[in-house]
């Protein structure tokens, strides 16, 4: 199984995603803030970090 990666950078208080580069999809998918993906990689980021909570039974 291969994994999401995700680069975070904290500011503010808050984690703010940077980029992310997942093999799974199809096409790969490579987003960074450098590129203008602000939108679509917080949304991802959030699925996936959704994702984890509910796999490890966690919450916010």
């Amino acid at each position: 199984m291969i994994h999401p990666e995700i680069t975070l950078h904290w500011q503010a208080n808050q984690l703010q995603p940077i980029s992310l580069l997942d093999f799974e999809s199809t096409p790969i998918c490579r987003l960074s803030e450098e590129n203008g993906d602000h939108e679509k990689l917080a949304q991802l980021t959030d699925q996936l970090l959704d994702k984890f909570l509910a796999i490890k039974k966690l919450r916010i």
